[in-house]
């Protein structure tokens, strides 16, 4: 079809993506983006044997993976902004961590993918819950609601009030689903 596709394994501690569309483990990795000793991301990227589809792995050591600095999320979100692709997929790792909440959160259009049990909806709605928030975190009215329910503080519509214009509503979790 003619399209750049780049697929991004981003979990940092059991990359193993590469082995699935049967790549070898790659020499440069993301780990070397996240320590530095590469500049850009497209220097990790390996071409795999399919016609415009390239890997970017996590196989490897990745620094700091347990709780990632926020500077070093920062500059991995840019960097997969400027990858030049007409599409990236991101195999994002259970859980919901920071990292993987900030990676969720750049999709234009995200997949969540469960299986049809009580505790996979449980865990999808919680995962879903858990990115918006965090995407209400980097609002300013999200730094004023997480002050008020840290004081204990049910907040109040007056306290949410700002006075600058906003960015247009984020969908609810529920919303996500559909």
């Amino acid at each position: 079809l003619g399209k750049r596709t780049l697929l991004l394994d981003a979990d940092l501690d059991g990359a193993g993506l590469h082995t699935h569309i049967g790549v070898e483990r790659p020499a440069r990795s993301l780990g070397d983006f996240w320590s530095g000793r590469v500049e850009r991301l497209d220097e990790c990227l390996v071409e795999t044997q399919i016609t415009g589809l390239a890997l970017l792995s996590a196989a490897g050591d990745v620094p700091q993976a347990d709780g990632a600095a926020a500077l070093a999320r920062q500059r991995l979100c840019q960097g997969v902004r400027t990858l030049d692709a007409d599409f990236v997929l991101i195999d994002l790792p259970p859980g919901a961590s920071a990292l993987t909440l900030d990676l969720f959160l750049l999709a234009h259009s995200a997949v969540l993918v469960a299986i049809p049990e009580p505790t996979a909806a449980e865990g999808a709605y919680r995962f879903l819950t858990a990115a918006f928030l965090h995407r209400l975190r980097g609002l300013p009215v999200g730094a004023a609601l997480e002050r008020l329910l840290q004081e204990g503080r049910a907040p109040a519509a007056e306290d949410l009030a700002l006075h600058e214009p906003q960015p247009p509503l984020l969908p609810a979790p529920f919303d996500l689903l559909l």
